[in-house]
């Protein structure tokens, strides 16, 4: 493939498209942050005066009661508890565009920092090739074999890029009552985890382990899995190798593999998997804030 006067392979096209959209993913992350911190401040804002209204009516009387609880009633209706506002349709659009850019985002640094070392190996059989020689020739000066970019060049540019993804906290939606958010299984698979009580086992759905590339092994320990739904379902016990949640990185998690007629479960954690780390939904936030836990 050409690539102005650089002729590439068509692995190393691929990565330069993805790694070329990482500036425009950039802005669209700045901006989803941008409109959710607005959000959050204009619902909080007549979160407020509903607060101050309800309490001037508890102690109104006459009209001045009737008007205070039309007023009540018009605050209602604008806003809801700011512990509640991830799970509103708008807010929680942003919030899942935003995860799902943030692992857009880890997928193509991970895999430029993987292929790129390698790239300039897939030239060195065509450089001797002498039908290769002869075309470039034809096509007069200037024009070569790729690597178009040196790969310590590319590589040292996803810092600014990673910086989106790595953060201390993650975004934190809600959804059907459930708290949910992002994280990465295995390093290649982006998958949303459904907060549970810490008491709880992780769970992990079927799909999620084959797509990280996990194979739950024939003489892993069985048991039976009471669902919320009241089912039971014959589950895996397994280990996680790698659970990447934001900047932090949560070793070899005890889970329970989940069979495919268990796939509406989902994906599920809690603070028990975070190990050293203390992860606190903090909702109204939209956040799920992520701290080491002092010794």
């Amino acid at each position: 493939m050409n690539r102005s006067s650089v002729w590439v392979v068509a692995s190393e096209a691929r990565l330069l498209s993805r790694f070329e959209r990482l500036p425009e993913q950039r802005k669209q992350i700045q901006t989803l942050a941008d409109q959710l911190e607005q959000q959050v401040a204009a619902n909080l804002a007549v979160w407020t005066q509903l607060e101050k209204a309800q309490a001037a009516l508890a102690k109104a009387r006459g009209s001045e009661r009737d008007r205070l609880k039309q007023r009540v009633a018009q605050l209602k209706r604008q806003c809801v508890s700011p512990d509640r506002l991830g799970g509103q349709p708008a807010v929680r659009e942003n919030l899942v565009r935003w995860t799902n850019l943030r692992a857009e985002i880890y997928l193509t640094t991970m895999a430029i920092r993987e292929q790129a070392p390698g790239l300039a190996d897939r030239y060195e059989p065509l450089a001797r090739r002498a039908d290769v020689a002869g075309a470039l020739a034809e096509l007069g000066a200037g024009h070569r074999l790729g690597p178009s970019r040196e790969p310590p060049e590319l590589i040292q540019s996803l810092g600014e890029f990673e910086q989106l993804v790595f953060t201390q906290d993650v975004p934190l939606l809600q959804d059907a009552g459930y708290l949910r958010f992002g994280a990465i299984l295995n390093r290649r698979r982006p998958v949303t985890f459904t907060w549970s009580d810490s008491s709880q086992p992780t769970v992990v759905a079927h799909s999620a382990l084959v797509g990280a590339g996990l194979i739950v092994p024939d003489d892993a320990p069985r048991e039976v899995y009471d669902a919320d739904s009241g089912r039971q379902l014959q589950v895996a016990r397994v280990t996680i190798p790698y659970v990447r949640v934001g900047k932090h990185v949560l070793r070899n998690v005890a889970a329970l593999a989940l069979p495919p007629e268990g796939e509406d479960l989902g994906c599920r954690i809690g603070g028990d998997a975070f190990g050293s780390l203390r992860a606190e939904p903090q909702p109204a936030r939209l956040r799920l804030a992520i701290r080491e836990i002092d010794p």
